[in-house]
């Protein structure tokens, strides 16, 4: 397992290969600001209408804390009509 920590100010974007949708980004990754604060990165690539170069455009957003659903072990949902 690696033990890389991203230095402050600093950023890695991965390719995105399970892309199946237009909408979904071409390239993400993670950025850490001088404070340690972690931010999600998504980039595209887009091409210029004027000039047909391409480029990449993206998105900055705060990384949100990941949602979990309390899960009800089998046992307790089987015994619910039990008398006792």
């Amino acid at each position: 397992m690696s033990t890389y920590e991203q230095k402050p100010n600093s950023f890695s974007l991965f390719k995105n290969e399970q892309k199946t949708e237009d909408k979904q980004p071409d390239y993400s990754g993670t950025m850490t600001d001088e404070k340690g604060k972690q931010f999600r990165i998504s980039a595209w690539v887009n091409e210029a209408k004027s000039t047909g170069k391409k480029y990449l455009g993206g998105l900055i957003s705060e990384m949100q804390p990941v949602q979990t659903k309390p899960v009800t072990p089998p046992s307790a949902k089987a015994n619910d009509d039990l008398p006792f």
